[in-house]
């Protein structure tokens, strides 16, 4: 098979077009295909075409280059001045052919230069320009198909040299208020990628058997409106920063995904009722979730499922690396303050004493029989005093006597360490010195405000070693800035309202607390909201990283 005859594909801002060899050659020549672009032939690998053996020789000028355009486009030179209505309207077809031989065909019309595309209108002559336009624009798109029915339907292309510059892209498109090029009130299909000029389509053209089009204005290729639009929507959203609409975009993303948030929810509250094993389930599917949310949000997908995938359930993936992820967050967050409490305890407090309820030396000395006690009770010729303290002591020591004498001090010394215990414990925490009051509180804010940061290190890595690690957490602050600060604001009214509708709840729930089971509706409903508001919380953190997606590094789409 010839060269010329090969199929060719070429790689531009992240784009594929096919084109034959000719076509090829006279994309280079217009200047829609830049020596950097990447090229292929057939099934080859991609290559820099300025690299390609067959195309160095025209990017350089060596080559001799067919100035008869393709038999697709052998017409007549274009007329140098736009046509009349009366002309489009006697031969439309031919005008369209004129011109498009006229953009293709660089002896006869060179191709622009750049600056001549992003030269800016007058301001006055193009709203007078538009106000023109709109006079005869529908209040409504019109139908590509009703469109062609009419009889000015043709597209009425214009010289380049004459005709004014398009408007610039990105207001019309964030306004919903781009129409085609040529034809009022038409919804645009394609745009271009030089001019920014907007068609719909019937209004491209295209060089011989290729599908690519053509700008009817400067000669450069085309791209899917639509596929702009979205690109320009996103970089506006990263643009605008983050604050209280990406909070309540935040708010009704899980609804985007109704199914998935009726399911996910439901599937969640009865893992709960279903002891440990059931419980370690239900959290892995939480945190799986939040991990998808933090990442997609991150990537600017917002509208993909939040849902993971169980098709392919995986005990590794899908149940130790979202308990390890937990795990790694608990130890990064609560840690210091466990270990303080550890410290505290053991140093300050420690055991008790026990509560001896014996009687002490002083008691068993006094209530001893001794020699002169029994000399008393067995002599005819005794003191009275002396008998009547060998009576006593003897009364003491009988058995039951002796019962009653420790269940008494036993009374006596659980009413002692009630009043002690508290005193004890008093004592002890004021012996606490300050500085370690002063660790805890630090720890204590540190648990609350790192933890955001940890779940987003957790979502978006889903890797233990960089959860556990503070420098990444840390350091991912420093980047953000100010949006942690909002993001931790967001987080602790999101946190306030859950309480809320949580207290809320239990208090309409009430009566249906059983004594055994407790309050399962109140429990049931309590769970499918802390879903939904952990959802909430991931695209508060996913959002914040894709705002922040420059200084993170992170690519977005």
């Amino acid at each position: 098979m010839s060269a010329e005859f090969d199929t060719w594909q070429v790689w531009s801002e992240g784009n594929v077009y096919e084109a034959d060899f000719e076509t090829l050659k006279q994309w280079i020549i217009e200047g829609c295909v830049l020596p950097t672009d990447k090229v292929r032939k057939g099934n080859l690998r991609w290559i820099e075409a300025g690299r390609a053996p067959g195309l160095r020789a025209i990017f350089n000028g060596e080559a001799e280059v067919n100035q008869q355009p393709p038999e697709h486009f052998q017409q007549q030179k274009a007329p140098q001045q736009p046509f009349s209505q009366a002309d489009q309207t006697q031969a439309p077809q031919q005008s369209f052919h004129q011109t498009s031989h006229a953009v293709h065909q660089p002896s006869h019309q060179p191709f622009p230069s750049q600056e001549s595309f992003s030269s800016q209108p007058d301001q006055q002559s193009f709203q007078q320009s538009h106000t023109e336009q709109s006079l005869h624009a529908p209040d409504a798109y019109t139908h590509a198909d009703d469109f062609a029915a009419q009889p000015h339907a043709e597209p009425q292309f214009v010289d380049f040299d004459q005709a004014p510059p398009p408007p610039p892209v990105a207001p019309a498109i964030l306004s919903g208020a781009a129409t085609c090029y040529n034809h009022a009130g038409m919804y645009p299909k394609f745009i271009c990628r030089m001019c920014n000029a907007t068609f719909c389509d019937k209004c491209p053209k295209y060089v011989g058997s290729s599908k690519v089009p053509i700008c009817a204005l400067c000669g450069d290729l085309c791209k899917p409106f639509e596929e702009v639009q979205q690109k320009v929507v996103r970089q506006h959203s990263r643009a605008s920063g983050f604050g209280f609409t990406d909070l309540g975009q935040a708010f009704g993303y899980p609804f985007k995904h109704f199914w998935s948030l009726l399911g996910g929810s439901i599937l969640y509250s009865i893992l709960m009722f279903g002891g440990l094993k059931g419980q370690l389930l239900g959290f892995a599917i939480l945190l799986g979730s939040l991990c998808m949310v933090i990442k997609q949000a991150a990537w600017g997908r917002l509208d993909r499922s939040f849902l993971p995938d169980i098709s392919a359930f995986s005990m590794w993936d899908d149940l130790f690396v979202p308990l390890g992820l937990s795990i790694g967050i608990y130890i990064i967050t609560l840690g210091p303050v466990v270990l303080l409490v550890i410290v505290t305890y053991l140093t300050w407090f420690g055991a008790s004493p026990p509560v001896s309820v014996m009687p002490s030396k002083a008691e068993q000395q006094s209530s001893q029989l001794t020699q002169q006690d029994i000399a008393a009770l067995t002599s005819d010729q005794n003191d009275p005093h002396a008998t009547e303290e060998a009576v006593k002591k003897l009364d003491r020591n009988r058995p039951a006597n002796q019962i009653n004498s420790a269940v008494e001090r036993m009374d006596n010394a659980g009413r002692q360490s009630e009043f002690s215990g508290v005193m004890n414990i008093y004592a002890r925490l004021m012996s606490v010195p300050v500085w370690m009051w002063l660790l805890l509180l630090l720890a204590l804010l540190w648990a609350i405000f790192y933890y955001p940061m940890a779940l987003c290190v957790a979502g978006f890595t889903e890797d233990f070693w960089s959860v556990v690690n503070p420098r990444l957490g840390l350091s991912t602050m420093r980047d953000m800035g100010l949006v942690y600060v909002k993001v931790f604001l967001m987080y602790l009214a999101i946190q306030i309202v859950q309480a809320s509708i949580v207290v809320v709840i239990n208090i309409i729930m009430s009566p249906f607390d059983m004594p055994i089971m407790g309050n399962i509706p109140a429990r049931f409903i309590s769970n499918t909201f802390s879903y939904y508001f952990s959802l909430v919380v991931a695209c508060v953190l996913g959002l914040a990283l894709y705002k922040c997606a420059d200084k993170l590094d992170i690519q977005t789409d």
